[in-house]
């Protein structure tokens, strides 16, 4: 088996995506109380998360585990259009946004981050999009 195959059959497992969304939330809380060596724990134990997370088996797959997992690779194997730059550089904004309005406690950031999200999500669906037409060509 291949180091590729590994790393998606390990993120397809249902306890690691629980996992990262609790860590991500933890992290959040870290940020929120500057907690930096909690911070760097909870880093570590996503980082952990792809390397020593159970393999699933391809007969349990979840079919809504399986769709997020392609639309994910859809998006990282499109090819590099203005749409794609754009998105990358919002998911940046969003992160930097949410870490620093977490850390001041700044309500306006974290709204700012929050809208960031939502056109991330738009750019990440018309990527797909396209990427999906130019393989049905």
């Amino acid at each position: 088996m291949n180091a590729k195959y590994k790393l998606i059959q390990r993120h397809k497992n249902p306890l690691g995506l629980a996992l990262r969304v609790i860590t991500y939330f933890l992290i959040g809380y870290a940020v929120w109380n500057h907690k930096l060596s909690l911070i760097l724990l909870l880093f570590l134990v996503d980082l952990l998360n792809w390397f020593f997370m159970p393999m699933v088996k391809p007969e349990n797959e979840s079919k809504v585990i399986n769709t997020i997992i392609e639309k994910e690779i859809a998006v990282l194997t499109s090819p590099i259009t203005v749409t794609k730059i754009f998105s990358i550089l919002t998911g940046f904004t969003l992160v930097i946004l949410l870490t620093i309005g977490l850390w001041n406690h700044n309500w306006a950031l974290l709204l700012v981050a929050f809208i960031c999200l939502v056109v991330l999500k738009q750019l990440l669906l018309k990527t797909m999009a396209s990427n999906s037409n130019k393989h049905h060509s």
